[in-house]
């Protein structure tokens, strides 16, 4: 649980509103995160690259540090998700502005957090009652609370991880973590093998779960060829890409729509360059973002 206000000075120093590669490595020890600093580099370059920009402002920061550093959720566990994201949406149509700056103006007492109150009152002033029950709205914000520490204040982070464009969030963690999917592409003969076993009928259709099962025996694969194996938020982000938000996967879909530059060698052993390197430090990162860093 951390306030925006610690939040940004940490990230921004200097106070001018960006984050510079200097910046983000040094904000990364405050939560214990310790790595060589092209590792760093990698990670914030591929965040620029995502929102071109470089220097990257100090909002952009903050919204792809709190998207690539959430495990994503089943969309079909979660039926608040569709009414949050509607509401994210309204307030960027209506304000022209970010969801950072959303954060700030509605925390009225400048505690770098909100409310639930403040929440309640922002809320309001979107006129929500005409496309949304107060059930929603209420649901709405128990969901807001609960994408984090459930204590009756929303951060920064459970702000933006809640109302944030759900496709903005898929593509922020498919960039972070390209070498994932590299090792998947690498073991696709046994993902569409585990496939065709749960689809006899070849519907070229499997629910979330089975597809899950599917990816932790290419998991056993990968294992086998001496590579990294995926850890349990890999597979689940690696699952939710397939997904693309729905209940079940299209896995043809996903396995030609991959894409991935091969920069395995014939002996499966990967090829070390800047390619293979920015992608390896960038998963890692995915992982090591949503254990350390705050709510």
């Amino acid at each position: 649980d951390f306030s925006a206000i610690n939040l940004e000075h940490l990230l921004d120093p200097n106070g001018d509103k960006a984050v510079s590669h200097r910046e983000f490595a040094k904000f990364l020890p405050q939560f214990h995160i310790k790595v060589p600093p092209w590792q760093a580099a990698a990670l914030y370059e591929t965040m620029a690259n995502m929102v071109d920009q470089d220097p990257i402002n100090l909002d952009n920061t903050i919204l792809c540090l709190a998207l690539v550093s959430q495990d994503p959720p089943k969309a079909a566990d979660d039926p608040c998700a569709d009414v949050a994201e509607a509401i994210g949406q309204k307030i960027l149509a209506g304000s022209g502005t970010t969801l950072a700056n959303i954060f700030r103006s509605w925390d009225q007492d400048k505690s770098g957090f909100l409310s639930l109150a403040e929440l309640n009152s922002g809320l309001q002033t979107l006129s929500l009652s005409h496309s949304f029950s107060d059930a929603e709205v209420s649901a709405c914000m128990t969901k807001i609370d609960s994408l984090g520490k459930e204590d009756q204040r929303i951060s920064i982070f459970e702000f933006i991880r809640a109302l944030a464009p759900r496709h903005v969030t898929l593509e922020l963690q498919r960039s972070m973590i390209r070498e994932v999917l590299k090792r998947v592409w690498v073991c696709r003969p046994t993902l569409l093998s585990a496939l065709g076993a749960k689809d006899p009928e070849a519907t070229n259709k499997v629910d979330w779960d089975a597809f899950h099962d599917c990816v932790r025996e290419v998991n056993d694969a990968i294992h086998d060829m001496g590579l990294p194996v995926l850890t349990p938020t890999q597979i689940q982000v690696v699952c939710e890409i397939a997904a693309a938000g729905r209940e079940d996967v299209k896995y043809n879909e996903f396995v030609h729509g991959l894409h991935v530059e091969d920069t395995w060698s014939s002996g499966g052993a990967p090829v070390t360059g800047p390619m293979s390197l920015a992608g390896s430090s960038c998963s890692a990162w995915l992982v090591k973002l949503a254990g350390f860093l705050p709510c």
